[in-house]
């Protein structure tokens, strides 16, 4: 039995600075994304593209589907933190 809570332990703590590197890396990559963004031309962010799926694609489009990707995510992670029962 202490095995198996030494195993839940050592996992546990795994997990958690797993987590911890990568927000740190997608902290770090994401300032680096907005300092980029931040520096685009409203030429650069009407720029077009094909796009497979979409009738008409630019890089205004493209990040605001990033930003709603992120968020619903953030939206998922909340609701689990809150969910009451974990069956």
């Amino acid at each position: 039995m202490l095995a198996d809570e030494h195993l839940r332990q050592n996992q546990g703590l795994a997990i958690a600075f797993l987590a911890r590197l990568l927000s740190d890396r997608y902290v770090r990559e994401r300032a680096s994304l907005v300092k980029r963004l931040k520096g685009l031309s409203v030429e650069d962010w009407q720029r077009t593209a094909e796009h497979e799926a979409f009738s008409h694609y630019s890089v205004w489009i493209m990040f605001r589907h990033l930003l709603n990707h992120e968020m619903f995510h953030a939206y998922r992670i909340e609701e689990l933190l809150l969910k009451k029962d974990w069956e």
